[in-house]
């Protein structure tokens, strides 16, 4: 598992557990977005998922605003 210093190790996990666990996937994609070395890689890797969960998913319309507090 990733740990907080790597913020490129979460974005890679991330993206790994992007269909077996997508709340997983989401957690560790978020906490890459919060980085400026992987935010724009993550932010990019959470809207993929997002549209591949489609937009009335429960995991889209509770990790769409973390999305938001973690870019502004």
């Amino acid at each position: 598992a990733a740990d907080g210093g790597d913020p490129a190790a979460r974005l890679r996990l991330g993206r790994a557990l992007a269909t077996t666990d997508p709340a997983a996937a989401l957690h560790e994609l978020i906490t890459a977005v919060r980085e400026p070395t992987t935010r724009d890689d993550a932010r990019t890797a959470v809207l993929e998922l997002f549209d591949l969960l489609g937009e009335d998913h429960e995991l889209v319309r509770s990790w769409r605003p973390k999305l938001a507090a973690a870019l502004f």
